[in-house]
């Protein structure tokens, strides 16, 4: 049980967060707070991913996997800089992108879109562009990325009307870089129309939790190289967690409390859904598995990106990037010591959204680590169940294929396609 001024804080921040909406009288969804558990048994139906065998099934940092609206499956596979496409019966398709700096190849890839043309639209953070694949697979054209649109980390959805949805985090400003000190920075979540070179409009904005970090020296040629790493906030802290709707809505969460907000299509708040789940203050235990996952994290390089930036004596910068291996045990223990935590634990600690609109919710369990409940909500607010014991999904198609990251006693990664029950999608 969490105190009352913490408790207080945690409301406060919730009402701020939420103000504009319940000013404009939006409508607000309590959920039941009892659970109402779900039966059914997920089958498997495919796997891809070896240790040795074919090009193709040897996956490295392969972070993203997406359905197209036949059941196949793309696959981001980032360390080799490509996408992998599989049929549903889970044979190998083709392959896009390849390591390079030519047309169609990839470097840094961080973001994946599958379009409902099946086109394929790849983020490349270190090319600074978007490269798209036709619906067969060949390279179609380059899309210039604006730097002034901000950075897509991590995410990239398709949007049902065209185009896709991101959220960019801004250039970080010359002039806090050269002073070594970055102000904190907001996020926004925007559409990127990818016709000719592409353009984006703003849907909403909400700050960014990221800490940055910043070391550098003098750069060759004059002015100033400063190298930054986006640090996560606090461990426990909420996470930005969003997905895209059949009509181009959003929903998003990002508070310390279950909290859920449904945006329209032009980014419009149009319903809060909150659930009475009670919040709890992190024990020492919670503490050091946050330590070993971080650990365990930067000694793989999965989910690690490295940036630089180089500041000229006018002013102009440049931009880098480049995978997370090769930290030294000591650099890894001394990112372990730097872990900062927060005074509660977060309520929300995944979500998915699925073709139809369904969201699946996961909150927190008591045992930091392992899979929580998920709860089946509808963008509406109707709350359908929970099911538990299961991790979820990174993807979940319209027929209700599941798609899974795993690896296995070998540490070798697989991307595992499960059926839902009926109901469940």
């Amino acid at each position: 049980m969490i105190t009352h001024p913490v408790r207080r804080a945690l409301l406060a921040a919730v009402v701020a967060s939420t103000a504009p909406l319940v000013a404009s009288a939006q409508q607000v969804v309590r959920l039941p707070e009892q659970d109402r558990p779900l039966a059914g048994r997920l089958g498997t139906v495919f796997s891809v991913g070896a240790m040795e065998g074919q090009s193709w099934e040897m996956l490295s940092s392969a972070e993203q996997a997406v359905f197209d609206r036949a059941d196949n499956l793309y696959v981001l596979d980032r360390g080799n800089a490509r996408v992998l496409m599989f049929d549903r019966a889970g044979r190998f398709v083709r392959q896009m992108g390849r390591k390079g700096g030519g047309p169609g190849e990839l470097q840094v890839p961080v973001a994946m879109a599958v379009l409902p043309d099946g086109s394929v639209g790849v983020y490349d953070l270190a090319h600074a562009n978007l490269s798209l694949f036709g619906a067969n697979g060949r390279f179609a054209r380059t899309v210039p990325w604006n730097e002034s649109w901000g950075f897509p980390m991590r995410q990239m959805m398709a949007d049902p009307r065209g185009g896709v949805v991101a959220m960019l985090r801004p250039r970080l400003n010359p002039e806090a870089l050269r002073a070594g000190a970055p102000p904190r920075q907001t996020q926004s979540l925007s559409r990127v129309a990818l016709a000719g070179n592409g353009t984006a409009t703003k849907l909403l904005e909400i700050p960014d939790p990221a800490v940055t970090r910043t070391s550098g020296g003098d750069a060759p040629g004059g002015g100033r190289t400063v190298n930054f790493r986006m640090m996560g906030p606090p461990e426990f802290s909420p996470l930005t967690l969003w997905g895209v709707l059949p009509g181009g809505g959003v929903a998003l969460t990002h508070t310390q409390l279950y909290t859920v907000k449904v945006y329209d299509a032009n980014g419009r708040p149009v319903r809060y859904l909150q659930r009475p789940v009670r919040v709890r203050r992190p024990t020492e235990r919670d503490r050091q598995r946050a330590r070993e996952a971080m650990r365990e994290r930067m000694q793989s390089g999965r989910g690690v990106i490295t940036m630089t930036q180089t500041v000229g004596p006018g002013g102009a910068t440049r931009t880098g990037a480049g995978g997370g291996r090769g930290m030294n045990p000591e650099q890894i223990e001394q990112r372990v010591r730097e872990m900062q935590f927060a005074d509660t634990v977060r309520s929300i600690q995944g979500m998915t959204v699925t073709p139809g609109g369904k969201l699946w919710i996961e909150r927190t369990p008591a045992n930091i680590g392992t899979p929580g409940p998920i709860d089946i909500v509808t963008a509406d607010g109707r709350y359908l169940g929970t099911v538990s014991g299961i991790k979820l999904p990174i993807s979940i198609s319209a027929t209700g294929r599941a798609a899974y990251l795993e690896r296995d006693e070998d540490d070798v990664e697989r991307i595992v396609v499960r059926q839902l029950p009926a109901g469940w999608f």
